[in-house]
C-alpha cells in the first residue's frame, strides 16, 4: 500500500506534534533518535512490510518530502 504525503504529515504529528513546525526536522533537532524509530515502526505498519535500515539515515528523515522520497523507493522493492 503506498504511503500519502498527507499520512506522513499525520504520523508524524502523532510521534512529535511540534515537528511540522520545522523546516529542517534533523537539522533543527526536531526529530530526535527514539523519534525516528517510532516513525520507522508505525510507517511500517502504513505500508504492510518492513524498511531495510539502509534507508534509516538523516537524510530520508530531514523533511516530510524526504520522508515520502524514501519510502516510495522503499515499498519499490518490497
Amino acid at each position: 500500500m503506498e504511503i500519502s504525503t498527507e499520512q506522513i504529515k499525520q504520523i508524524v504529528e502523532n510521534v512529535n506534534p511540534s515537528a511540522l513546525n520545522s523546516d529542517g526536522l534533523i537539522e533543527e533537532g526536531a526529530l530526535d533518535s527514539l523519534d525516528i524509530v517510532t516513525l520507522v515502526a508505525d510507517f511500517e505498519e502504513a505500508v504492510g512490510a518492513s524498511i531495510d535500515v539502509s534507508y534509516i539515515t538523516p537524510e530520508n528523515f530531514s523533511s516530510i518530502e524526504a520522508m515520502a522520497a524514501f519510502l516510495k523507493k522503499a515499498q519499490g522493492e518490497n
